[in-house]
């Protein structure tokens, strides 16, 4: 309904919020930002009765496919659409669809933040060879880590542990 009224212009961009929170009473006291940020996006893409809507395989698509059937509700598709874009740049371009499904599934199983924490698994499977090449000595030492990479660990009592 609300990606319906964005899309024929009754309303538009920040006006979304305060529409829903008038039509839609069940959203006042939360959830109206990310159904507004869905409707706002979905509207972009052409949904709507007569927009063809944004492609099957697209992030978008997809993510919109899980809330309509009820697998994710739109806060959690928020999260995954920002979790997809985050990681898009510096995935194979093939795999953006593969990633896109994993991180629904993830979440609609665990909850955003497993789909998170997965981020270095995903971009080891699926991200370009030099990124990941690039992000494991990143990965490898905590920010402030005093400790050697080259000797073992044999203490709890370091800044790492």
């Amino acid at each position: 309904m609300a990606a319906e009224a964005t899309r024929r212009g009754d309303v538009a961009g920040s006006e979304v919020h305060g529409w829903l929170r008038q039509h839609a009473p069940s959203l006042r006291q939360g959830g109206a930002a990310p159904v507004a940020r869905l409707a706002v996006d979905l509207a972009a893409a052409g949904s709507g009765l007569e927009g063809s809507g944004p492609a099957d395989g697209s992030p978008l698509g997809m993510v919109w496919a899980a809330v309509r059937e009820g697998r994710l509700e739109a806060g959690t598709g928020c999260a995954v659409l920002r979790e997809a874009s985050r990681l898009a740049p510096h995935l194979q371009d093939a795999a953006v669809p593969t990633v896109t499904a994993a991180l629904v599934d993830l979440a609609a199983d665990w909850g955003p933040s497993m789909m998170r924490r997965l981020r270095p698994q995903l971009l080891a499977d699926h991200g370009r060879p030099e990124v990941f090449e690039g992000c494991t000595a990143a990965w490898a030492r905590p920010r402030g880590c005093r400790c050697r990479t080259s000797s073992p660990v044999t203490s709890r009592s370091t800044s790492c542990g």
